[in-house]
């Protein structure tokens, strides 16, 4: 059992930039096998892949980076937006904020302060030309 923990260890430490002893986990210590517990029930496991594995933590990073892509490219669309309309961000940005909060909507509390910041912005440039 040391001998198979050893390789493990060994094996992941040979992948550049993880470091095994910086993974933090909750599974518990007696927690050896997936027929300890259902892999389909088990808060160890997604589906049937092991919580511990590199292929559950590439599964984690995948995820994160596929909502990140999407809360980017939505900010990024409405910071377009509100470039070119900056004279309308100030109308828009209070019931943008008004609804974001309504919903619980981190994206159109977020959009409602580019439109905002559009607007700021915008009006100072547009007062003190540079």
């Amino acid at each position: 059992m040391a001998e198979e923990e050893f390789a493990r260890r060994q094996s992941v430490l040979s992948i550049p930039g993880l470091a095994i002893d910086r993974m933090d986990s909750n599974v518990p210590t007696d927690y050896q096998t997936k027929n300890d517990v259902s892999a389909r029930t088990s808060k160890f496991a997604y589906g049937t892949i092991d919580q511990m594995t590199i292929s559950a933590r590439l599964f984690e990073l995948d995820t994160y980076i596929g909502v990140m892509k999407k809360q980017t490219l939505s900010y990024f669309g409405v910071a377009l937006i509100a470039a070119a309309f900056w004279p309308l961000g100030g109308l828009l940005a209070f019931p943008l904020n008004w609804l974001g909060n309504y919903l619980s909507s981190k994206t159109i509390t977020m959009g409602a302060l580019i439109f905002g910041l559009a607007f700021v912005v915008g009006g100072f440039l547009w007062l003190f030309p540079l």
